[in-house]
């Protein structure tokens, strides 16, 4: 039988040796995060006369903005939130947590009109977990078939992000509805 040492040695070195095969000694994965996956999520407000897409995505230095920005006097809002439910996000399990700076998203919000007649709109929320966003424009007319694109809202979450709960909150003349949008893959 070997001597107790050569044996406490032969252990010893086939601990080490398992370690380093099993990745224990490999440093940490660094590089950069990956990027924002589009999800994409959609409401009809008003009685189908209006169609709102959200688009969470990967930031972007240069978006493509509204050729034109329509604004108006701000409107009071005196009416308190509809939901006390936070917005949530998901990340998740291929998410990665750590090794370099989060990625960064940008959220856009195109509203169409699907009426025959013109529309008069006031954004009066728009909220996630990611921020409560101040909406560009926030007042405009939409024509029967019009598009109005909101400036797209950046941010920075710790991670990719695979689902998502926006708040929207949209006023008329007459009207308010607020609806949670789910932005999924």
């Amino acid at each position: 039988m070997p001597p107790r040492s050569s044996m406490l040695r032969c252990s010893f070195a086939l601990l080490i040796t398992l370690l380093v095969v099993a990745g224990c000694g490999a440093p940490p994965r660094s590089g950069p995060p990956p990027p924002q996956p589009v999800i994409t999520g959609r409401a009809h407000f008003f009685g189908d006369q209006l169609e709102v897409v959200a688009e969470l995505g990967p930031f972007r230095l240069v978006d493509a903005l509204p050729p034109q920005r329509l604004g108006g006097a701000p409107v009071v809002i005196d009416e308190p939130a509809l939901t006390d439910r936070r917005p949530r996000a998901y990340a998740g399990p291929g998410a990665r947590r750590g090794g370099g700076a989060p990625p960064r998203q940008s959220l856009t919000i195109t509203l169409r009109n699907t009426s025959d007649e013109a529309l008069r709109l006031r954004v009066a929320e728009v909220r996630s977990v990611l921020g409560n966003f101040v909406p560009v424009p926030e007042i405009f007319t939409l024509e029967p078939g019009q598009l109005q694109a909101l400036e797209p809202m950046r941010a920075s979450y710790p991670a990719a992000i695979d689902e998502l709960e926006v708040v929207i909150r949209l006023r008329t003349a007459t009207d308010s509805e607020v609806q949670t949008l789910k932005l999924e893959l």
